[in-house]
């Protein structure tokens, strides 16, 4: 059980929402649910907002079942992991060492989730992300790119081989030509599948879908509410 077959997102907390009746805060929560080609589905919440209640609310407006099979914090912030503080107490976490420590991190399979993998980046914050292996190519999940995309995750991504696609939390404004940049080089390389999300400015949001995503996630902006397919 390694082969990835279909991925459905649920983004549950972002600062912008996409659809009416969402509660947008400044922070990112995402229901990821992996689809393997024997029928088994595992459900991973990467980071969970900075409020337990909010991101209870939003599942519940969207339908979502809310029981993941484990937790993945990105950045030791309230406002990716804050709701952990009074939920989901008996889920497997997996978090981020603290701040400057000199833990040596690498790329590793995530315990429990064959073809999902974690993504280090060079942050003194040790932010991470993650990196599913599917039959195109890598889909790459990342909280908040700190220190923008490309000087936080840039060295792994390129890495990485294939990246088809790009999701979370990229950092960057209209103006962030060094990023955007970057963001053009994967699309050059393949990269086809492009929804910011978090610390991504309205008018980013709007130029990295019209210039560098080719998939209709059927939203007119990208941010808390979009619920996605992506088949492989």
């Amino acid at each position: 059980m390694d082969t990835i077959s279909r991925i459905h997102l649920d983004v549950l907390v972002d600062d912008i929402p996409a659809v009416e009746g969402v509660f947008p805060l400044h922070g990112l929560s995402v229901l990821v649910s992996v689809e393997y080609e024997e029928g088994i589905v595992k459900k991973l919440l990467f980071d969970t907002g900075p409020s337990y209640r909010v991101l209870l609310r939003n599942a519940e407006t969207l339908g979502v079942d809310l029981n993941p099979d484990a937790v993945f914090g990105s950045l030791p912030h309230f406002h990716h992991i804050g709701a952990l503080q009074s939920g989901f107490p008996s889920t497997p976490r997996v978090l981020p060492p603290p701040p400057l420590s000199a833990t040596s991190r690498d790329f590793s399979q995530l315990q429990g989730f064959p073809g999902v993998f974690v993504l280090p980046s060079d942050s003194y914050w040790n932010e991470q992300g993650l990196a599913l292996r599917t039959p195109k190519g890598w889909l790459v999940l990342v909280g908040c790119s700190v220190h923008g995309l490309r000087r936080t995750f840039g060295a792994e991504l390129v890495g990485l081989g294939r990246i088809i696609g790009l999701i979370g939390g990229l950092n960057i404004s209209s103006r962030d030509v060094f990023n955007m940049s970057f963001i053009g080089r994967l699309a050059r390389c393949g990269l086809e599948l492009v929804l910011p999300l978090h610390s991504t400015s309205m008018e980013a949001r709007k130029t990295i879908l019209k210039r560098f995503n080719s998939y209709d996630f059927g939203y007119e902006v990208s941010g808390c509410g979009v619920q996605a397919d992506i088949e492989f």
